[in-house]
Parts: structure tokens; sequence; C-alpha cells
């Protein structure tokens, strides 16, 4: 059970680092536009100004780099079954991208629904992101379903964790 976990949780690191890297370059102003272009569809916005191209970009690029790093660290006991880290551009190109597109599709969703960037979404707030990757990896290696359920479970309660110590640190914004 223990292997499960941890190789659930390295293979989902791209993902995580993706997720996590748009709050640490929100002052930057390089590429600082909303991926929605400011268009907005019954008086609310498609996504929000919080989901930017510099997010995107840095977000995907960082999660390229943890899978890099996965390679250069692969064999390791932590490898999922079947895992092929010599294709780590593409397991970290769609563990990232994949991670933010299922965030920015979760925004669209909250906007719809008149839910204010911020304000939480339980549970899709903490879910968001690994399935996304999930859902994107999926193109290039289809893990096992034990290590997708893992890391979908995992992540709802790593989000939880992760997000308030960044709340509390001063480094995230909202609780959620």
């Amino acid at each position: 059970m223990t292997s499960l976990i941890l190789q659930s949780l390295f293979l989902m690191l791209p993902a995580y680092v993706a997720n996590m890297t748009p709050i640490f370059f929100r002052k930057v102003n390089f590429l600082n536009y909303p991926l929605d272009f400011n268009m907005t569809y019954n008086g609310y916005p498609l996504l929000g100004k919080n989901k930017t191209f510099r997010g995107l970009v840095f977000g995907t690029v960082f999660a390229l780099v943890m899978a890099f790093v996965q390679h250069l660290l692969s064999p390791t006991s932590l490898d999922p079954p079947g895992i092929n880290y010599s294709h780590w551009f593409w397991l970290g190109l769609l563990l990232g991208f994949g991670a933010l597109f299922g965030d920015a599709l979760k925004s669209f969703f909250k906007r719809r629904l008149g839910i204010r960037a911020g304000v939480r979404f339980i549970p899709w707030d903490q879910l968001d992101y690994s399935l996304g990757a999930m859902l994107f990896v999926s193109f290039v290696y289809l893990p096992p379903w034990e290590i997708v359920v893992t890391a979908v479970i995992a992540s709802f309660f790593l989000h939880i964790i992760v997000t308030r110590l960044a709340y509390w640190s001063g480094v995230r914004e909202e609780k959620w």
C-alpha cells in the first residue's frame, strides 16, 4: 500500500509543480494576460483574471523540469508500473498542461455558476488538476487504475494541506 501511494505521488509530481508554480510567479508581468482574453458570457468572465498565459507557461515549463528530474532519477522504486521516463518531455508536458487545463475548466464552470475566484468549490478545487493531469497523460501512458485512484484521492488531501500551509505562510491569498 505504501509503495502504491508513493508511486502515485511520484507520477503526479509534474502536475503538483504545475499547479503550484503560478502562485510563485503572480507578481511577474511577463505574459500576465488572461487566458480568456477578458471575454465574458452572460456577464461573467469565461475563466477569470487569475487564469493567465503566465501561469500556463511557467507551470508547464516547471512541470517539464520536474519530469526531466524524474528521468534523471529513473529507474527507482518510485516509478509507477509500466512508465518510461525516457519520454520525460511528453510526460511533463501532458501532466503539467493537463493539471492547468483541469484547473481552468473548473474555473469555467465556477464562473457559469456565479462563483467568484477564491471562493471554495469542494470537491472540484481539490480534484480539478489531478483529473486533468490523469486525462492528458493517458495519451502517452495509461497508469494502472490503482495508481489513478490513489493519485486522485491523495491529491485531494494534499491539496487541502498544501493550500492551507500556503495561506498561513502568506504565499497564497485564499484558503482554497
